[in-house]
């Protein structure tokens, strides 16, 4: 979608195309943060992510992350559980026949969590946010940082096109499906 935009990199003052590609993926980055802070989580796809829970003298326990795909491991200071002791839902809780032992850091968990699809989402969105800013840029013909130019007395000021960085209600609304959902 980027690519179809039509920016040269002259047209921004990029100087080349590495130069507008680097300044592309700086854009993408910060629209991303912008995305992941919305929806209080990061969007990622982990196949193996490993996390140290505090054990809670409970059957369950919550992992950081969801939604849960595959457990691979858990470790109960530092002895491997067998499959059958176990069972994780999609929503990051890990339960076990019987209770966790109560301790600080005394479980490990390896597992595979993230949302494939919300991934390609967010993607989207995030290219919709940079295309403005690049468009904008070219307009103004002004490069990252740039916020003024002064010659023999004349000046003139923008304002920073990367401030535009907004969600806007379409945005969200796309978004709020993979929002991160406060539990108690």
């Amino acid at each position: 979608m980027i690519a179809n935009c039509g920016v040269e990199p002259e047209d921004i003052g990029a100087g080349t195309l590495a130069a507008l590609e680097d300044h592309i993926e700086q854009l993408l980055a910060r629209a991303s943060q912008e995305i992941d802070s919305y929806l209080g989580r990061s969007l990622t796809y982990e196949e193996e992510y490993t996390e140290t829970v505090d054990g809670t003298g409970r059957s369950t326990l919550k992992l950081d992350h969801y939604p849960v795909h595959e457990v691979h491991s858990v470790e109960v200071s530092g002895t491997p559980l067998d499959e059958s002791e176990y069972r994780a839902n999609s929503s990051g809780v890990l339960e076990r026949r019987g209770r966790w032992p109560e301790g600080w850091g005394n479980v490990e968990v390896t597992y595979e969590y993230g949302y494939e699809d919300g991934q390609h989402t967010a993607a989207q969105i995030a290219e919709e946010m940079v295309i403005p800013v690049l468009e904008r840029a070219e307009i103004e013909r002004i490069s990252e940082g740039k916020d003024s130019v002064s010659m023999d007395g004349f000046s003139v000021s923008f304002d920073d096109p990367e401030g535009d960085f907004r969600l806007i209600p379409e945005h969200k609304e796309r978004l709020d499906q993979l929002r991160e959902v406060a539990m108690a």
